[in-house]
C-alpha cells in the first residue's frame, strides 16, 4: 500500500515564520477519506466482507487500488493489437458495409 509521507516540523519554527528543513522526522500515515454511502448499502457490503473474511475498509482499499492501477491507454491498445494479431478471424472475403450490418432479420 502506498502511503502519504510528511515531515514533522517544530512548532516554534512554524510560529516564528521560519521552517527548519535541516531537522525533522518522516512519518508514514494512511489517509482517511470520508464517503457518503447509504446505510443499507454499508450493511450489505459489511455482510459481503465478512463472508469473504475481510473488512469493508479492506474491500474499499482493494477496489480503489484495482481501478487506479490499470494499464495506461497506450498499453491497453498494444495489448489489443497483440490479441488481434493472434486471432484467426475470417470474414470469408466479405466486405462489410454499414447497411449490411443493420439489415438483418434480428434488427427488423
Amino acid at each position: 500500500m502506498e502511503l502519504v509521507r510528511f515531515r514533522a516540523l517544530s512548532l516554534d519554527k512554524l510560529a516564528s515564520g521560519t521552517i527548519d528543513t535541516g531537522t525533522g522526522y518522516t512519518y508514514t500515515v494512511s489517509m482517511n477519506v470520508t464517503l457518503s454511502i447509504g446505510k443499507r448499502t454499508v450493511e450489505r457490503a459489511r455482510t459481503l466482507a465478512q463472508s469473504r473474511g475481510t473488512t469493508l475498509n479492506q474491500m474499499v482499499r482493494d477496489f480503489l487500488d484495482e481501478i487506479t492501477s490499470k494499464s495506461s491507454p497506450a498499453a491497453l491498445v498494444e495489448e489489443l493489437n497483440q490479441l488481434w494479431s493472434q486471432e484467426d478471424a475470417n470474414s470469408g472475403g466479405r466486405d462489410w458495409k454499414r447497411a449490411d450490418l443493420y439489415d438483418r432479420p434480428i434488427l427488423r
